[in-house]
């Protein structure tokens, strides 16, 4: 081996830059459920206002399965703007029948990739049945007392 390369390796590795990746945990679907402030039965009409950080979805909700007593209708969801932030990416300008989980904040309904986004035609029944009646009498989860500055089940 080259006697260069064993000096010049550190070098790179010192001058390379960290990268970031979304990392998320496989979970039940009652887990997602439990921690999730909200579940919807949605279709994905088309893009909404972005921000700097957020992408927006206008939503048409045809099922709210899960939701805090006082929840207004929601129109618009959001995601984090970048992949690395696990941010969720529409495949097409319309999905129809989203099982989608998230969290509120500040009567928003956000979510990312590592929440449940699924699309209801593949559930089987036995999953179906579960998100809308089991999944909410069998769960006796506590809420998380702080939530990530990033959004809730990516790691940093």
């Amino acid at each position: 081996m080259d006697p260069s390369f064993l000096l010049a390796f550190p070098l790179l590795l010192a001058l390379s830059t960290l990268c970031s990746a979304c990392n998320c945990k496989i979970q039940h679907p009652q887990t997602y459920y439990c921690t999730s402030d909200v579940v919807i039965l949605a279709d994905i009409l088309g893009p909404a206002n972005n921000t700097r950080t957020k992408r927006g979805f206008r939503v048409n909700v045809i099922k709210m399965l899960k939701a805090p007593q006082g929840t207004p209708r929601i129109h618009e969801i959001y995601s984090p703007i970048s992949w690395t932030d696990c941010g969720y990416r529409v495949r097409n300008s319309h999905q129809s029948l989203l099982l989608i989980a998230g969290y509120l904040r500040r009567g928003t309904l956000r979510f990312t990739r590592c929440h449940l986004v699924y699309f209801w035609y593949r559930l089987t029944r036995q999953q179906k049945l579960g998100f809308e009646v089991a999944y909410r009498t069998g769960c006796k989860c506590e809420k998380p007392h702080a939530r990530p500055k990033s959004f809730s089940f990516c790691s940093s």
